[in-house]
């Protein structure tokens, strides 16, 4: 059985509310299903450990967590864009979903 995770942007307040009571619709979401190598790539740069470092998160494999304040979510991007560097479009992808979330003011979800 495939391991799936999701890292999800809200693309206004009310469908980060709706997220919060899990009744938000697919046309109000960004979503974004990782593959196991798309997975890999992000976990083996130690990106998840440095945002949880920075942001004090808890981004782990079997893990939900959220990043929702903007000063927070503009760290991830900064860390991202600097390990594009050394990733390839998973990375790329990563902190085009970051940005997302810091233009509509939502936030960034993990469903690992």
């Amino acid at each position: 059985m495939q391991h799936i995770r999701y890292i999800t942007v809200p693309k206004d307040k009310n469908a980060s509310i709706a997220l919060d009571f899990d009744t938000a619709k697919a046309d109000e979401l960004i979503e974004w299903q990782l593959t196991e190598t798309e997975f890999m790539e992000l976990w083996n740069l130690k990106l998840f450990d440095q945002i949880n470092s920075s942001c004090q998160t808890t981004i782990d494999d079997y893990e939900s967590e959220r990043i929702t304040e903007t000063n927070l979510l503009k760290q991830c991007f900064t860390l991202t864009t600097q390990a594009q560097k050394q990733g390839n479009g998973s990375v790329k992808r990563f902190s085009e979903m970051i940005k997302y979330a810091i233009d509509f003011e939502t936030g960034l979800y993990f469903y690992f």
